[in-house]
Protein backbone atom coordinates (compact mmCIF):
# COMPACT_ATOMS: atom_id res chain seq x y z
CA UNK A 1 0.00 0.00 0.00
CA UNK A 2 1.16 3.70 -0.84
CA UNK A 3 2.05 6.05 1.89
CA UNK A 4 -0.75 8.88 0.81
CA UNK A 5 -3.19 6.11 1.34
CA UNK A 6 -1.71 4.45 4.85
CA UNK A 7 -1.90 8.10 5.91
CA UNK A 8 -5.12 8.46 4.60
CA UNK A 9 -6.72 5.66 5.71
CA UNK A 10 -5.28 6.30 9.37
CA UNK A 11 -6.79 9.58 9.38
CA UNK A 12 -10.53 8.31 8.88
CA UNK A 13 -10.18 5.34 11.59
CA UNK A 14 -8.54 7.69 14.14
CA UNK A 15 -8.49 6.02 17.18
CA UNK A 16 -8.68 9.37 19.24
CA UNK A 17 -12.52 9.34 19.53
CA UNK A 18 -12.38 13.16 20.46
CA UNK A 19 -10.50 13.88 17.08
CA UNK A 20 -12.76 15.64 14.48
CA UNK A 21 -11.43 13.77 11.32
CA UNK A 22 -13.62 10.66 12.37
CA UNK A 23 -16.62 12.99 13.24
CA UNK A 24 -16.74 15.04 10.08
CA UNK A 25 -16.08 11.65 7.50
CA UNK A 26 -18.69 10.18 9.71
CA UNK A 27 -20.76 13.03 9.13
CA UNK A 28 -19.90 13.75 5.46
CA UNK A 29 -20.82 9.66 4.34
CA UNK A 30 -24.24 10.30 5.99
CA UNK A 31 -24.77 13.04 4.32
CA UNK A 32 -24.07 11.66 1.12
CA UNK A 33 -25.77 8.73 1.39
CA UNK A 34 -28.94 9.96 2.30
CA UNK A 35 -28.70 12.44 -0.75
CA UNK A 36 -27.82 8.95 -2.70
CA UNK A 37 -30.31 7.07 -1.24
CA UNK A 38 -32.87 9.66 -2.11
CA UNK A 39 -31.77 9.76 -5.51
CA UNK A 40 -31.93 5.77 -6.66
CA UNK A 41 -35.38 5.80 -4.58
CA UNK A 42 -36.73 8.50 -6.94
CA UNK A 43 -35.20 7.26 -10.25
CA UNK A 44 -36.56 3.84 -9.32
CA UNK A 45 -40.56 5.24 -8.62
CA UNK A 46 -40.06 7.72 -12.09
CA UNK A 47 -39.17 4.50 -13.62
CA UNK A 48 -41.84 2.57 -12.32
CA UNK A 49 -44.77 4.85 -12.38
CA UNK A 50 -44.01 5.14 -16.71
CA UNK A 51 -43.18 1.38 -17.06
CA UNK A 52 -46.82 0.43 -15.37
CA UNK A 53 -48.77 3.35 -17.22
CA UNK A 54 -47.24 2.45 -20.36
CA UNK A 55 -47.60 -1.63 -19.82
CA UNK A 56 -51.12 -0.81 -19.04
CA UNK A 57 -51.88 1.25 -21.91
CA UNK A 58 -49.67 -1.28 -24.22
CA UNK A 59 -52.25 -3.81 -23.29
CA UNK A 60 -55.37 -2.26 -23.87
CA UNK A 61 -54.48 -0.50 -27.37
CA UNK A 62 -51.29 -2.19 -28.58
CA UNK A 63 -48.17 -0.64 -29.55
CA UNK A 64 -49.48 0.54 -32.70
CA UNK A 65 -53.36 0.81 -34.15
CA UNK A 66 -54.23 0.27 -37.41
CA UNK A 67 -57.52 2.41 -38.05
CA UNK A 68 -59.72 4.36 -41.01
CA UNK A 69 -60.27 7.53 -41.29
CA UNK A 70 -63.80 8.86 -39.77
CA UNK A 71 -64.06 6.20 -38.00
CA UNK A 72 -65.44 3.47 -40.44
CA UNK A 73 -65.66 -0.05 -40.36
CA UNK A 74 -63.25 -1.95 -43.00
CA UNK A 75 -62.70 -5.88 -43.78
CA UNK A 76 -61.70 -8.16 -41.53
CA UNK A 77 -59.52 -9.58 -44.29
CA UNK A 78 -57.41 -8.03 -46.56
CA UNK A 79 -54.91 -10.22 -48.46
CA UNK A 80 -51.99 -8.05 -48.65
CA UNK A 81 -52.29 -6.55 -45.00
CA UNK A 82 -52.90 -10.47 -43.99
CA UNK A 83 -49.90 -11.87 -45.79
CA UNK A 84 -47.55 -8.97 -44.39
CA UNK A 85 -48.86 -9.96 -40.87
CA UNK A 86 -48.46 -13.47 -41.32
CA UNK A 87 -44.78 -13.26 -42.46
CA UNK A 88 -43.88 -10.73 -39.24
CA UNK A 89 -45.76 -13.21 -36.95
CA UNK A 90 -42.01 -13.39 -35.26
CA UNK A 91 -42.72 -9.49 -34.47
CA UNK A 92 -45.48 -8.60 -33.68
CA UNK A 93 -49.04 -9.98 -32.73
CA UNK A 94 -52.04 -8.78 -34.46
CA UNK A 95 -55.09 -8.02 -32.68
CA UNK A 96 -58.37 -7.55 -35.20
CA UNK A 97 -61.08 -5.34 -32.99
CA UNK A 98 -64.38 -4.34 -33.81
CA UNK A 99 -65.22 -1.63 -31.40
CA UNK A 100 -68.38 0.62 -30.88
CA UNK A 101 -70.30 2.74 -28.48
CA UNK A 102 -73.47 1.27 -27.07
CA UNK A 103 -75.16 1.43 -23.76
CA UNK A 104 -75.48 -0.66 -21.10
CA UNK A 105 -77.94 -1.28 -18.76
CA UNK A 106 -79.60 -3.15 -15.57
CA UNK A 107 -82.64 -2.31 -14.47
CA UNK A 108 -83.06 1.28 -14.99
CA UNK A 109 -79.27 2.18 -14.02
CA UNK A 110 -77.68 2.54 -17.77
CA UNK A 111 -73.96 3.69 -18.96
CA UNK A 112 -72.39 4.56 -22.21
CA UNK A 113 -69.85 2.50 -22.50
CA UNK A 114 -67.54 0.97 -25.79
CA UNK A 115 -68.04 -2.48 -26.61
CA UNK A 116 -64.92 -3.83 -28.12
CA UNK A 117 -65.20 -6.99 -29.63
CA UNK A 118 -61.61 -9.66 -29.82
CA UNK A 119 -60.87 -13.33 -30.75
CA UNK A 120 -60.50 -15.31 -27.42
CA UNK A 121 -57.19 -16.44 -28.03
CA UNK A 122 -56.19 -12.63 -27.95
CA UNK A 123 -57.67 -11.27 -24.47
CA UNK A 124 -54.90 -12.70 -22.37
CA UNK A 125 -53.26 -9.66 -24.31
CA UNK A 126 -55.42 -7.30 -22.92
CA UNK A 127 -56.50 -8.37 -19.76
CA UNK A 128 -53.96 -11.15 -18.36
CA UNK A 129 -52.39 -9.16 -15.69
CA UNK A 130 -55.59 -7.01 -14.36
CA UNK A 131 -58.41 -9.85 -13.87
CA UNK A 132 -59.60 -9.70 -10.44
CA UNK A 133 -62.46 -11.90 -10.50
CA UNK A 134 -63.87 -14.55 -13.18
CA UNK A 135 -61.94 -15.74 -15.88
CA UNK A 136 -60.71 -14.86 -19.63
CA UNK A 137 -63.43 -16.73 -21.40
CA UNK A 138 -65.63 -14.82 -23.96
CA UNK A 139 -68.53 -15.97 -26.76
CA UNK A 140 -71.67 -17.15 -26.22
CA UNK A 141 -72.43 -13.98 -25.49
CA UNK A 142 -70.51 -13.15 -22.42
CA UNK A 143 -68.52 -10.08 -21.45
CA UNK A 144 -66.26 -8.92 -19.24
CA UNK A 145 -66.12 -5.49 -17.40
CA UNK A 146 -64.51 -3.31 -15.12
CA UNK A 147 -65.16 -3.10 -11.54
CA UNK A 148 -65.52 0.52 -12.00
CA UNK A 149 -68.33 -0.03 -14.35
CA UNK A 150 -69.75 -3.00 -12.47
CA UNK A 151 -69.73 -0.98 -9.68
CA UNK A 152 -72.01 1.77 -11.15
CA UNK A 153 -74.34 -0.41 -12.21
CA UNK A 154 -74.74 -2.66 -9.26
CA UNK A 155 -73.89 -5.94 -10.98
CA UNK A 156 -71.32 -8.83 -10.73
CA UNK A 157 -70.53 -12.18 -11.56
CA UNK A 158 -72.96 -14.40 -13.12
CA UNK A 159 -75.23 -11.25 -13.79
CA UNK A 160 -77.24 -10.37 -17.03
CA UNK A 161 -76.97 -6.76 -17.93
CA UNK A 162 -78.55 -5.59 -21.81
CA UNK A 163 -77.01 -3.53 -24.85
CA UNK A 164 -78.35 -1.37 -27.12
CA UNK A 165 -77.19 0.70 -29.52
CA UNK A 166 -77.15 4.38 -29.54
CA UNK A 167 -79.64 5.38 -31.95
CA UNK A 168 -81.88 2.96 -30.56
CA UNK A 169 -82.17 4.60 -27.41
CA UNK A 170 -82.53 8.24 -29.19
CA UNK A 171 -85.05 7.36 -31.44
CA UNK A 172 -88.39 5.11 -30.91
CA UNK A 173 -87.42 2.19 -29.31
CA UNK A 174 -88.36 -0.98 -31.10
CA UNK A 175 -85.88 -3.31 -29.31
CA UNK A 176 -84.27 -4.55 -32.47
CA UNK A 177 -80.54 -3.61 -31.62
CA UNK A 178 -80.40 -5.05 -28.25
CA UNK A 179 -78.68 -8.47 -26.89
CA UNK A 180 -78.07 -9.76 -23.43
CA UNK A 181 -74.80 -11.03 -22.10
CA UNK A 182 -74.02 -12.65 -18.76
CA UNK A 183 -71.01 -11.34 -16.99
CA UNK A 184 -67.98 -13.38 -17.19
CA UNK A 185 -65.47 -11.66 -15.44
CA UNK A 186 -64.46 -8.60 -14.24
CA UNK A 187 -61.07 -6.09 -14.63
CA UNK A 188 -59.34 -3.37 -13.05
CA UNK A 189 -56.46 -1.37 -14.31
CA UNK A 190 -56.18 1.93 -12.36
CA UNK A 191 -57.31 4.01 -15.50
CA UNK A 192 -60.55 4.83 -15.68
CA UNK A 193 -60.90 5.84 -18.88
CA UNK A 194 -60.86 2.11 -19.49
CA UNK A 195 -62.49 0.81 -16.15
CA UNK A 196 -65.62 2.60 -16.91
CA UNK A 197 -66.31 2.99 -20.38
CA UNK A 198 -64.92 -0.83 -22.40
CA UNK A 199 -66.97 -3.15 -22.48
CA UNK A 200 -65.19 -7.11 -23.69
CA UNK A 201 -67.18 -9.75 -25.75
CA UNK A 202 -66.08 -11.89 -28.77
CA UNK A 203 -65.63 -10.79 -32.00
CA UNK A 204 -68.10 -12.98 -32.96
CA UNK A 205 -70.53 -11.96 -30.88
CA UNK A 206 -70.00 -8.24 -31.24
CA UNK A 207 -70.12 -8.38 -35.24
CA UNK A 208 -73.86 -10.19 -35.17
CA UNK A 209 -75.26 -7.85 -32.38
CA UNK A 210 -73.79 -4.62 -34.70
CA UNK A 211 -75.28 -6.54 -37.57
CA UNK A 212 -71.50 -5.81 -39.33
CA UNK A 213 -70.06 -9.27 -40.12
CA UNK A 214 -66.82 -9.62 -41.62
CA UNK A 215 -65.91 -6.24 -40.46
CA UNK A 216 -63.58 -5.10 -37.94
CA UNK A 217 -62.86 -1.13 -36.64
CA UNK A 218 -58.86 -1.66 -36.67
CA UNK A 219 -56.35 -3.86 -35.48
CA UNK A 220 -53.76 -2.92 -33.10
CA UNK A 221 -50.12 -4.66 -33.06
CA UNK A 222 -48.19 -5.64 -29.90
CA UNK A 223 -44.85 -6.04 -30.67
CA UNK A 224 -42.15 -8.17 -29.06
CA UNK A 225 -39.48 -5.49 -29.73
CA UNK A 226 -40.70 -2.08 -29.75
CA UNK A 227 -37.71 -0.68 -31.04
CA UNK A 228 -39.53 -2.42 -34.91
CA UNK A 229 -41.96 0.64 -34.33
CA UNK A 230 -40.95 3.03 -37.15
CA UNK A 231 -40.19 0.50 -39.71
CA UNK A 232 -43.17 -1.66 -39.60
CA UNK A 233 -45.66 2.09 -39.20
CA UNK A 234 -43.82 2.52 -42.43
CA UNK A 235 -44.36 -0.67 -43.83
CA UNK A 236 -47.64 -0.67 -42.97
CA UNK A 237 -48.73 2.46 -44.35
CA UNK A 238 -46.90 1.84 -47.99
CA UNK A 239 -49.60 -1.29 -47.91
CA UNK A 240 -52.43 0.01 -47.00
CA UNK A 241 -52.18 4.16 -47.34
CA UNK A 242 -55.51 6.64 -47.62
CA UNK A 243 -57.77 6.12 -46.36
CA UNK A 244 -55.83 4.49 -43.03
CA UNK A 245 -53.53 5.69 -40.56
CA UNK A 246 -51.45 4.34 -38.13
CA UNK A 247 -50.81 5.79 -34.32
CA UNK A 248 -48.59 4.56 -32.13
CA UNK A 249 -49.72 4.21 -28.21
CA UNK A 250 -47.24 7.65 -27.13
CA UNK A 251 -48.83 9.56 -29.86
CA UNK A 252 -52.17 8.45 -28.38
CA UNK A 253 -51.46 9.29 -24.74
CA UNK A 254 -49.18 12.35 -25.77
CA UNK A 255 -50.84 14.62 -23.49
CA UNK A 256 -50.17 12.26 -20.64
CA UNK A 257 -46.61 11.63 -21.51
CA UNK A 258 -45.78 15.34 -21.76
CA UNK A 259 -46.86 15.61 -18.35
CA UNK A 260 -44.66 13.26 -17.32
CA UNK A 261 -41.55 14.18 -19.05
CA UNK A 262 -42.49 17.75 -17.32
CA UNK A 263 -42.72 16.33 -13.45
CA UNK A 264 -40.07 13.99 -14.23
CA UNK A 265 -36.88 16.43 -14.74
CA UNK A 266 -38.02 19.18 -11.53
CA UNK A 267 -38.32 16.18 -9.56
CA UNK A 268 -34.59 14.51 -10.10
CA UNK A 269 -33.14 18.16 -10.25
CA UNK A 270 -34.21 18.80 -6.30
CA UNK A 271 -33.31 15.22 -5.37
CA UNK A 272 -30.31 15.74 -6.98
CA UNK A 273 -29.29 19.00 -5.43
CA UNK A 274 -29.80 16.66 -2.02
CA UNK A 275 -27.06 14.73 -2.87
CA UNK A 276 -25.12 18.27 -4.29
CA UNK A 277 -25.28 18.78 -0.45
CA UNK A 278 -23.24 15.58 0.18
CA UNK A 279 -20.57 16.81 -1.95
CA UNK A 280 -20.09 20.32 -0.58
CA UNK A 281 -20.07 18.59 2.97
CA UNK A 282 -17.45 16.31 1.63
CA UNK A 283 -15.33 20.01 0.98
CA UNK A 284 -16.11 21.37 4.14
CA UNK A 285 -15.18 18.15 6.19
CA UNK A 286 -11.68 17.70 4.42
CA UNK A 287 -10.97 21.55 4.48
CA UNK A 288 -11.82 21.00 8.67
CA UNK A 289 -9.65 18.07 8.46
CA UNK A 290 -6.69 19.87 7.04
CA UNK A 291 -6.86 22.85 9.44
CA UNK A 292 -7.39 20.08 12.07
CA UNK A 293 -3.68 18.36 10.71
CA UNK A 294 -2.22 21.73 9.95
CA UNK A 295 0.97 20.53 12.27
CA UNK A 296 0.77 17.18 11.21
CA UNK A 297 0.98 18.12 7.46
CA UNK A 298 4.45 20.42 8.52
CA UNK A 299 6.03 17.61 10.30
CA UNK A 300 5.40 15.23 6.92
CA UNK A 301 6.89 18.14 5.14
CA UNK A 302 10.06 19.03 7.19
CA UNK A 303 10.05 14.86 7.10
CA UNK A 304 10.37 15.32 2.88
CA UNK A 305 7.07 14.84 1.92
CA UNK A 306 6.22 16.53 -1.55
CA UNK A 307 3.74 18.49 -2.33
CA UNK A 308 2.05 15.63 -4.45
CA UNK A 309 2.19 13.15 -1.42
CA UNK A 310 0.45 15.51 0.66
CA UNK A 311 -2.67 16.34 -2.13
CA UNK A 312 -2.81 12.73 -2.47
CA UNK A 313 -3.10 12.10 0.99
CA UNK A 314 -6.51 13.99 1.36
CA UNK A 315 -7.60 13.65 -2.19
CA UNK A 316 -7.58 9.73 -0.97
CA UNK A 317 -9.55 10.84 1.68
CA UNK A 318 -12.23 12.37 -0.01
CA UNK A 319 -12.00 9.70 -2.68
CA UNK A 320 -13.05 7.42 -0.03
CA UNK A 321 -15.47 9.38 1.97
CA UNK A 322 -17.41 9.70 -1.60
CA UNK A 323 -16.95 6.09 -2.39
CA UNK A 324 -18.44 4.76 1.10
CA UNK A 325 -21.27 7.25 1.13
CA UNK A 326 -22.00 6.18 -2.32
CA UNK A 327 -22.13 2.73 -1.17
CA UNK A 328 -23.87 2.91 1.97
CA UNK A 329 -26.55 5.45 0.12
CA UNK A 330 -27.15 2.85 -3.26
CA UNK A 331 -27.34 0.11 -0.87
CA UNK A 332 -29.98 1.85 1.31
CA UNK A 333 -31.95 2.97 -1.84
CA UNK A 334 -32.04 -1.20 -2.96
CA UNK A 335 -32.94 -2.25 0.20
CA UNK A 336 -36.13 0.24 0.21
CA UNK A 337 -36.81 -0.58 -3.23
CA UNK A 338 -37.18 -4.34 -2.36
CA UNK A 339 -38.88 -3.74 0.50
CA UNK A 340 -41.49 -1.77 -1.20
CA UNK A 341 -41.75 -4.07 -4.21
CA UNK A 342 -41.74 -6.97 -2.02
CA UNK A 343 -44.53 -6.01 0.64
CA UNK A 344 -46.05 -2.54 -0.85
CA UNK A 345 -45.62 -0.84 2.26
CA UNK A 346 -47.12 2.17 0.63
CA UNK A 347 -50.61 2.86 -1.04
CA UNK A 348 -51.71 5.38 -3.19
CA UNK A 349 -54.98 6.28 -4.41
CA UNK A 350 -55.42 4.52 -7.30
CA UNK A 351 -58.03 7.07 -9.07
CA UNK A 352 -55.14 9.77 -8.98
CA UNK A 353 -52.07 7.64 -10.28
CA UNK A 354 -53.69 4.70 -12.08
CA UNK A 355 -52.50 2.24 -9.46
CA UNK A 356 -53.06 1.77 -5.85
CA UNK A 357 -49.16 1.27 -5.08
CA UNK A 358 -46.34 2.93 -5.28
CA UNK A 359 -44.10 0.94 -8.19
CA UNK A 360 -40.70 0.62 -8.11
CA UNK A 361 -38.41 -0.71 -11.12
CA UNK A 362 -34.93 -0.69 -10.89
CA UNK A 363 -32.87 0.45 -13.80
CA UNK A 364 -29.10 -0.78 -12.98
CA UNK A 365 -27.94 1.38 -16.16
CA UNK A 366 -29.01 4.48 -14.15
CA UNK A 367 -27.88 3.02 -11.27
CA UNK A 368 -24.31 2.40 -11.85
CA UNK A 369 -24.65 6.37 -13.82
CA UNK A 370 -25.07 7.68 -10.61
CA UNK A 371 -22.72 6.10 -8.76
CA UNK A 372 -20.10 6.87 -11.03
CA UNK A 373 -20.89 10.30 -10.97
CA UNK A 374 -21.26 10.37 -7.42
CA UNK A 375 -17.95 9.12 -6.84
CA UNK A 376 -16.47 11.21 -9.72
CA UNK A 377 -17.89 14.37 -8.26
CA UNK A 378 -16.10 13.55 -4.89
CA UNK A 379 -13.19 13.75 -6.10
CA UNK A 380 -13.43 16.35 -7.80
CA UNK A 381 -15.04 17.82 -4.62
CA UNK A 382 -11.67 17.23 -3.00
CA UNK A 383 -9.50 19.04 -5.23
CA UNK A 384 -9.80 22.55 -3.95
CA UNK A 385 -8.86 21.38 -0.02
CA UNK A 386 -5.88 19.44 -1.06
CA UNK A 387 -4.37 22.03 -3.19
CA UNK A 388 -5.09 24.34 0.15
CA UNK A 389 -2.79 21.57 2.32
CA UNK A 390 -0.27 20.82 -0.23
CA UNK A 391 0.65 24.51 -0.14
CA UNK A 392 1.31 24.62 3.85
CA UNK A 393 5.00 25.35 4.96
CA UNK A 394 6.19 23.73 7.97
CA UNK A 395 6.81 27.37 9.18
CA UNK A 396 2.97 27.66 8.87
CA UNK A 397 2.28 24.69 11.15
CA UNK A 398 4.69 25.95 13.69
CA UNK A 399 3.15 29.44 13.72
CA UNK A 400 -0.75 27.72 14.43
CA UNK A 401 1.17 25.91 17.27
Amino acid sequence: MSFPRTVSLRHLRSPNRDSFTSFASLSSISGLAIGIAALVITMSILNGFEKTISQKLVNFDGHLQINPILGNTVPSFQDSLTHYFNSHRNKFRAVPYLRKPVIVRKGEKMQSVLIEGILENNIYLKLGSIMTMGNMKIGNNICILGEKLANELNVTLGDKVVFTWLDEVASEFSGSHLVQMTIGGLFQSGISEYDKSIVYASLQDTETFLKLNDKVSGYSLHMNEQTNLGSISEDIFNILGYPYYITTWKEKHSSLYTWMSVQKWPILIIFGMIALVGFINIMSALSMIIIEKIKEIGMLKALGCTHKQIRMIYLFDGTIIGTVGTIIGASIGLILIWLQGKFQLISIPEDVYFMDKIPVIISWEYLAIICFSCISASVLASIFPTSFASKISPAEAIRYE
